[in-house]
């Protein structure tokens, strides 16, 4: 087992992927400056109050997101600039995942870390049909990645991270927050 943890260490930290460093820049839009093909999609949603509208660019491009309340939960729903679905992110608490996705996202944690306290965790939605936000906004679609924002510590220095990891356990991304990031709006 020592093995397979020092191996899963030695490629997080040689695999160029994870050198990326994550920025975003977020500001307020009206809703008539989003695509209608956007505010169609969001309006299935049933948010319990008005729907906020964002442009975002980051290390990823220029995108438009909403942000609402349905069930307790705040959702983003992220398109591109032109009303195609790119993702849909749920906010939980990590308290909420069942313990064998804890054991897994604090295992994959410890081999990248000295120390790590998780931030933020949502679990992202791919490829969701129209006719499945019900389901969705019940909790019954269990096909999701994990987005985790982790304050850890590497060596000496605590820096912010954003892992999205894959209900397998997978690493598919690292980014570590630029230093800098003022000009992004918190929801």
């Amino acid at each position: 087992m020592k093995y397979i943890a020092a191996f899963c260490f030695f490629f997080v930290l040689m695999n160029p992927m994870f050198s990326q460093v994550k920025f975003e820049k977020e500001y307020r839009l009206k809703e008539n400056e989003v695509s209608k093909k956007a505010v169609a999609y969001t309006s299935m949603f049933g948010f319990k109050k008005d729907v906020k509208w964002y442009g975002e660019e980051s290390q990823d491009g220029k995108s438009i997101e909403a942000k609402g309340k349905v069930n307790k939960h705040t959702y983003s729903v992220e398109f591109t600039t032109d009303g195609n679905l790119i993702d849909i992110e749920k906010r939980i608490a990590f308290k909420e995942l069942d313990k064998n996705e804890q054991i897994l996202i604090n295992n994959l944690l410890c081999t990248s870390f000295n120390k790590f306290s998780i931030k933020k965790v949502q679990l992202q939605f791919t490829d969701i049909d129209k006719n499945d936000i019900n389901k969705l906004t019940a909790g019954l679609i269990t096909n999701y990645n994990y987005e985790i924002v982790v304050k850890g510590k590497k060596k000496s220095t605590y820096h912010l991270y954003e892992f999205l990891i894959s209900k397998k356990g997978k690493i598919l991304k690292e980014l570590k927050f630029s230093p800098v990031n003022t000009d992004n709006l918190e929801f």
